[in-house]
């Protein structure tokens, strides 16, 4: 099989048109489009508007119903996309028949699962945990992704608590675990990125609780990205990695970012992927880069190297994560000359705190 990835740039919430463009002509088929990781501008009705609209598109392009569709491709839409230089867009992957036979290199290979509904009593509880670890690992199987040190990135979108499912938890006596919305998204996500953790061999189960749940920060994995959102009921996973046997043309790489400014790392996770320079990759080399995820977490810690940021202390204090991924975006831009990057907020378990993590596709070298 062979995976490809395409990065489409939208002009609108609603603009699904670029794939849809993509489609018509035969250049993908909807069949094969495995996963949709987006980048949204706005809040969580943009999201949904999105959603809807791609839901439309491959569900009238497939035949499937909607919830057919809902349940085998993971559409994570990724909000916010209105702070700085951030440029909204679609990452689809598309999965394909190959008959050339595959290089003896590691390649592209996706994995993807969505879990079970998740009753809201079990949002950032060890429920999510373990649901989690248990898709994650499958996706690895599917992906055939036998060692954990082939994953590179792992998307999980996970959903959060509205007043129709606090409601409901409350009419079964059921208490969850925070009733200010925003606090419990913080669980949801972080009981997401401790089963990534649990699922790789980052983190043992011995080490985990529903007390060690964002309250133990030296607890986390250097691999997830997970974003949260009320749009969904379960938790969406896609699993991303280099296997042998892939006849893709791509690899994805990763790297730990200190901080915000350490582009040192960052330089690392070019050359992981085949990017060769010494400074600064040139235009030669930068156009091997089809794309690059990023998970930031600067809004998280008071100071960036020793100087204050008001981030969270201003009246902007709301759109902390907005600002801090549009900075990652600009400091990463500012390298690649380009800003149509995917970039997330939300980074509770997802590297060490203040941390960016990154994932890095390239065409392959050989």
């Amino acid at each position: 099989m062979k995976v490809e990835l395409y990065r489409l740039a939208v002009a609108s919430p609603d603009d699904v048109t670029p794939l849809a463009d993509l489609i018509r002509t035969g250049q993908i088929q909807a069949k094969q489009v495995s996963a949709v990781i987006a980048q949204n501008e706005g809040d969580y009705y943009a999201r949904g508007f999105t959603l809807h609209m791609l839901e439309e598109l491959l569900s009238e392009a497939t035949g499937e119903t909607r919830e057919q569709l809902r349940r085998r491709v993971p559409m994570l839409m990724i909000g916010l996309a209105h702070v700085g230089s951030l440029c909204p867009h679609l990452n689809v992957f598309v999965t394909v028949p190959e008959t050339r036979g595959a290089t003896e290199e590691k390649r592209l290979v996706i994995g993807t699962g969505i879990t079970r509904d998740l009753l809201p009593e079990e949002y950032g509880t060890m429920a999510a945990v373990s649901e989690v670890a248990a898709t994650v690992k499958a996706s690895m199987k599917n992906a055939g992704l036998e060692d954990p040190t082939d994953v590179h990135c792992v998307y999980v979108k996970v959903p959060e608590l509205t007043n129709a499912r606090l409601a409901d938890a409350q009419s079964r006596s059921k208490r969850v675990r925070a009733q200010d919305f925003r606090i419990g998204a913080i669980y949801s996500r972080g009981a997401a990125a401790l089963g990534v953790g649990l699922a790789l061999g980052e983190l043992t189960e011995g080490q985990l609780s529903e007390n060690a749940i964002c309250e133990n920060w030296d607890l986390f994995s250097r691999i997830a990205h997970v974003s949260s959102g009320i749009e969904q009921t379960a938790c969406k996973v896609v699993v991303i990695g280099n296997a042998p046997g892939s006849a893709s043309d791509l690899v994805v790489g990763h790297c730990v970012m200190k901080d915000i400014l350490d582009v040192a790392s960052f330089k690392e996770a070019l050359r992981s992927v085949g990017l060769k320079f010494t400074c600064c990759p040139d235009s030669t080399q930068l156009a091997r880069i089809e794309n690059i995820f990023i998970g930031t977490g600067a809004y998280v810690i008071p100071t960036i190297r020793g100087r204050r940021h008001t981030m969270q202390s201003d009246f902007l204090w709301a759109f902390s994560g907005a600002q801090a991924k549009a900075t990652a975006n600009a400091v990463i831009a500012s390298i690649m000359g380009d800003t149509m990057f995917l970039s997330k907020s939300g980074c509770e378990h997802q590297g060490p705190r203040g941390s960016n993590l990154v994932a890095v596709f390239a065409k392959a070298t050989k």
